[in-house]
């Protein structure tokens, strides 16, 4: 036995009455340096097996005293040994049944032993060694089927599932039992032939990731990244493996990094807004005033009267325009830095309207504006106080700011629901519908000069929109270029 022989020395255990035939085919091993035990019953073989005596190969004749070859291949592990049958009756019925019990090979009745047998046992451990080693791999793979993340699902050539691995099952959501014998195309969203699994069967080819919408068993759609591959069995095809993930999570990340990448970009956009706020539109009113200042220190003396007054109201328009910008830069501070939080609380609307425009009495009659306010005086909202005096102030600011000299402006509002919407609408310049889009955008921010050429950031109006959010409310625009605006925002109304 050249090839065992290199390994190690093959164990026989050998259960034979005919005590001739026994040592005939002890002394037969034995010389080709066989390691041989031999009993002659079976109880006495099953109680070497049970006490775990090693062994490779068994050779068991069928007739035994008290229990039968037969009897032994029924009790026993017959996938872990070699096995030999040795029958002295010409029966296939029984050599039959003894090779569905687990037996590899027989002798019938008149064989050469001596020549048959040594071939005979190198071809059933061969035999054995190779079955093992398929069990093995088997295992392995079923092992690496149920524990692996992604779904396996094989098909056959009409579609019909014929297996399912557990992460299969747990990703449609269908126990696994009810997966097998279901066809495909109950998971698949949409058409079937016009999927990819489709095209594979009907193209016999198999193909890498491709992405599709599947279906769970309770009809929820998902995202799945899968492949195809073929199988072939004695070159026909019969069916198919698929191997399929869901990429719902994948997607979700994708859609908060795009999120985040938009974030960042709006950050940027907020940081170089601010810096050309800084730079440029606070610089600008504090040089009037400086400038100006200046010119009516060093010449007081040779201005008459109504040339200081005109000196002074420049540096009171100049002192106003900047304190509303600081003033909208630090509530834009505050809440991009989170210092700043809605504090709701019950709010006269109407009062609040009539303090506003009183703050900015001056320039309304600097104007010869009409201000008409229109709000029923028990009309209440619930907002934080603070951020609804400011949202109101820019609007007012604004409609006054491009509503023409001996025009007016109107505030009114009324209860929707349980929300209050207030409307400011002047006689101005209007807008484009393409700067409308730009109006509540940091990184388009808009801004235009006044009907007497008053300045602006845009900061304005992207706070109110952010301090409208704040306050569970909506805010927006509808505008007619040379006819006027009208700005409205809405708010919870105050229900007691």
């Amino acid at each position: 036995m050249p090839e065992t022989s290199r390994r190690h020395r093959l164990s026989i255990l050998l259960v034979e009455n005919d005590k001739k035939q026994s040592d005939f085919i002890t002394q037969l091993f034995s010389e080709k340096l066989y390691r041989v035990q031999s009993v002659g019953t079976g109880k006495i073989a099953l109680q070497f097996l049970e006490n775990g005596w090693q062994t490779d190969i068994l050779i068991i004749s069928h007739k035994l005293p008290e229990i039968s070859g037969l009897e032994i291949l029924k009790v026993i592990d017959t996938s872990q040994y070699a096995i030999v049958f040795l029958t002295n009756e010409e029966s296939i019925s029984l050599v039959v049944e003894a090779m569905k019990l687990g037996a590899l090979d027989f002798l019938p009745p008149g064989t050469n032993l001596a020549l048959e047998l040594p071939f005979m046992i190198e071809k059933v451990y061969q035999l054995q060694k190779n079955k093992q080693e398929k069990y093995r791999l088997e295992a392995q793979l079923a092992l690496v089927m149920q524990t692996v993340g992604e779904g396996i699902i094989g098909i056959d050539t009409q579609g019909e599932i014929n297996f399912a691995n557990d992460a299969a099952a747990r990703i449609l959501n269908c126990p696994k039992q009810n997966l097998l014998k279901t066809k495909i195309s109950t998971f698949i969203r949409g058409k079937f032939y016009s999927s990819r699994i489709y095209q594979s069967l009907i193209e016999k080819s198999s193909f890498k990731m491709v992405e599709e919408e599947f279906l769970r068993s309770n009809l929820s759609i998902f995202p799945a990244e899968y492949s195809c591959q073929v199988i072939y069995e004695k070159e026909q095809m019969t069916g198919l493996v698929i191997s399929f993930r869901d990429v719902s999570q994948r997607h979700e990340t994708e859609r908060e990094l795009k999120k985040s990448e938009q974030n960042l970009r709006e950050l940027n956009f907020t940081k170089d807004k601010f810096f050309s706020i800084i730079a440029h539109d606070l610089r600008s009113p504090f040089s009037n005033i400086i400038g100006v200042s200046k010119m009516l220190q060093e010449n007081i003396d040779d201005y008459d009267l109504p040339k200081i007054k005109r000196l002074a109201k420049i540096i009171s328009d100049s002192s106003n325009s900047a304190y509303r910008l600081l003033e909208n830069l630090l509530e834009w501070t505050r809440v991009h830095t989170g210092r700043i939080q809605s504090k709701p609380d019950r709010i006269n609307l109407n009062r609040l309207v009539f303090s506003i425009l009183f703050l900015f009495e001056s320039s309304i009659n600097e104007k010869n504006l009409r201000a008409k306010q229109s709000i029923p005086e028990n009309l209440y909202v619930y907002a934080d106080p603070n951020m609804l005096a400011t949202i109101i102030r820019n609007l007012v600011s604004n409609a006054i700011k491009f509503t023409f000299r001996n025009g007016s402006f109107e505030i009114r509002a009324e209860a929707e629901a349980r929300q209050v919407r207030l409307e400011i609408q002047d006689t101005g310049i209007g807008i484009s519908p393409k700067n409308i889009e730009k109006l509540f955008k940091i990184e388009g921010a808009y801004s235009s000069k006044g009907t007497d050429n008053e300045k602006g950031t845009g900061l304005g109006l992207i706070l109110c929109k952010e301090f409208v959010e704040k306050n569970n409310g909506k805010i927006g625009v509808r505008s007619t270029k040379g006819k006027g605006s009208i700005f409205w925002f809405t708010v919870p109304i105050y229900l007691g």
